[in-house]
């Protein structure tokens, strides 16, 4: 099964984006794709499962509201975070060759992933953790538009 973390960043990379490069490194079997606006990623060794996708702020609220059909307030990079169960949606196409994608944080440093999540795991459920800093969902209709059913953690709009 193909999985993809999504990371969006705007902005200069932190300094331990290094350490993260090494440790995404050590797991092949997961790609990674970073939208961001950086202009520098070539400074870094960028490992072969890494995808560096240009996109600036504007352009990720453009692409949210596309994908959600409904205005969107992006008034600073922090909030992306709370588009994290949007981004199989407003990622559609780029995410199109997954089986399962997710999201992750920069400031995670990762053991072997396949560890923990094994393709037992992933044949199993249709979400690998659910929130916070390390989640994997089915690739999906019906998971990447989970964030659209009352109950939720929140409410999407």
């Amino acid at each position: 099964m193909k999985a993809c973390f999504v990371i969006c960043w705007f902005g200069p990379f932190p300094k331990y984006f290094p350490v993260w490069l090494q440790t995404v490194n050590e797991n092949p079997d997961y790609d990674f794709i970073i939208f961001t606006d950086n202009e520098k990623p070539k400074e870094y060794s960028i490992p072969n499962n890494v995808i560096i996708k240009k996109l600036t702020l504007s352009e990720f609220k453009r692409k949210s509201e596309y994908a959600v059909k409904m205005k969107c307030s992006v008034e600073r990079p922090y909030r992306i975070c709370d588009f994290r169960p949007m981004f199989g949606l407003i990622f559609a196409e780029e995410l199109s060759a997954y089986d399962f994608w997710g999201y992750c944080d920069l400031d995670l440093v990762f053991g072997k992933i396949n560890k923990f999540v094994n393709e037992d795991k992933l044949v199993k459920y249709d979400a690998i953790f659910n929130g916070g800093h390390f989640t994997l969902i089915r690739n999906v209709s019906k998971m990447n538009t989970l964030f659209y059913q009352k109950g939720g953690a929140f409410d999407y709009k």
